[in-house]
C-alpha cells in the first residue's frame, strides 16, 4: 500500500495511492489524525489498510497535488 500526503481543494489530506488515484482517509478514520506522520506514529496503518480497502478511490490523481517535498 502507498499512502502520501498531500493537498486537495485547498486543504491539506492524506490517503492511499490506488492505481491512478487516490483515496482519502482523513474522514474515512473519523478525524482521528491530523495527518499521516500523526496515524503512522499511533500505529494505526492497520486502520489506514481497512479504510483504503473498504472505499473505491474518489478523487482522480490529476485533482491531487503531491506534497513529497514539502518542508516541515
Amino acid at each position: 500500500m502507498k499512502l502520501a500526503s498531500y493537498v486537495v481543494d485547498g486543504r491539506e489530506a492524506f490517503g492511499a495511492v490506488i492505481g491512478e488515484a487516490v483515496v482519502t482517509l482523513n474522514e474515512r478514520l473519523g478525524g482521528r489524525h491530523a495527518g499521516l506522520r500523526q496515524a503512522l506514529a499511533a500505529c494505526a496503518l492497520a486502520d489506514l489498510r481497512k479504510a483504503a480497502e473498504a472505499e473505491k478511490p474518489g478523487e482522480g490523481a490529476e485533482v491531487v497535488r503531491l506534497d513529497r517535498f514539502r518542508k516541515k
